[in-house]
């Protein structure tokens, strides 16, 4: 099964506009700085050239964002799948390495045991999941025997998710510091006004600032990575206790026919026949806080045949994954 990635055309041409948009600015801004350093302003001249700069980088982050996904190709067969998207990534994962496959619009998310990887813009990522679903071992998609491992492993992540949040949170607090603290050396002050030592201060507090931002976005990346993977193992502990009662409370149905079970038996729809040639349907999903099934809702009318009721499911959840 091959993947289909959303054509570029708007996004390429989003680009160039902030090319040329930032291109323009930058060199405007560059103007202005040069205009400041003949005047022997240097914090402003300062500000220009790093406002120029800024312009120069976003434009520049354009061009790259032009070539996201050029290219791209995916493909998956009864082993593997294999890929080349966003910039210049390159894929090969064998399926017995995935335990779960997500789908969030048009972007398709691999769990193996240690990480998840994302291919985004990808038109028919419902398609691929279910054929991915479909080929990926139960034992592998819920670790009953390892709830021991998936508890440590759920503990692990959630100390890195504390401890990233916690040094996220201190650099914004230093961002927000690092402005008042010049502020207030350079005495509330327009840049043209600043005395010698005043511009140093402006200066340096400028490129502190640089630095801040960038670390607080390298630490806020790694914080979410270590909340997705601690959700991930929270959910895994989650799925093998809705596996274990998966049977539960199906005798408050009478004439039940089947059960289907979906995100990964996380949910369930009961098919049952309270009368003869009359079929519903009612759909549950697993309460961790009570170790129960919890009633979502119900087919809307009864249905005389099984095959009507089937086509209404297949239209309501069209996408999903019914285990086997």
């Amino acid at each position: 099964m091959e993947g289909i990635f959303r054509e570029k055309k708007q996004r390429v041409f989003l680009a160039l506009a902030f090319v040329v948009a930032g291109a323009f600015i930058a060199v405007k801004f560059s103007l202005f700085g040069i205009d400041e350093v003949n005047d022997g302003h240097i914090a402003s001249a300062f500000f220009c050239f790093g406002f120029a700069v800024f312009w120069y980088i976003l434009g520049s982050f354009f061009i790259v964002v032009g070539r996201f996904n050029k290219g791209a190709k995916l493909k998956a067969d009864s082993e593997k799948i294999t890929a080349f998207y966003g910039w210049d990534k390159q894929l090969s994962l064998n399926l017995s390495d995935i335990v779960n496959v997500e789908v969030y619009s048009s972007t398709l998310r691999l769990y193996t045991s240690a990480h998840y990887i994302e291919i985004h813009e990808l038109l028919n990522a419902a398609e691929i999941r279910i054929y991915i679903m479909q080929r990926i071992d139960i034992k592998r998609r819920i670790p009953c025997g390892n709830i021991g491992k998936e508890t440590e492993k759920m503990h692990v992540w959630r100390r890195k998710f504390n401890f990233w949040r916690a040094i996220s949170v201190i650099f914004a607090v230093l961002m927000f510091a690092n402005i008042i603290i010049c502020t207030v050396l350079t005495g509330r002050k327009d840049t043209c006004d600043f005395s010698g030592k005043e511009e140093v201060v402006f200066i340096i507090s400028g490129i502190a600032e640089i630095v801040i931002v960038i670390l607080l976005f390298v630490f806020a990346k790694k914080c979410g990575k270590s909340n997705e993977l601690y959700k991930q193992s929270k959910n895994n502990i989650a799925v093998v206790c809705a596996y274990k009662n998966r049977a539960a409370g199906l005798e408050k149905y009478t004439g039940v026919v089947s059960v289907k079970y979906f995100d990964r038996y996380f949910s369930r729809i009961v098919i049952f026949s309270s009368e003869k040639e009359s079929f519903e349907y009612a759909v549950e999903r697993f309460d961790m806080s009570s170790l129960d099934w919890v009633f979502c809702g119900a087919s809307e009318r009864v249905f005389p045949t099984l095959q009507e009721l089937y086509e209404d499911l297949s239209f309501c959840f069209y996408g999903e994954f019914f285990e086997q």
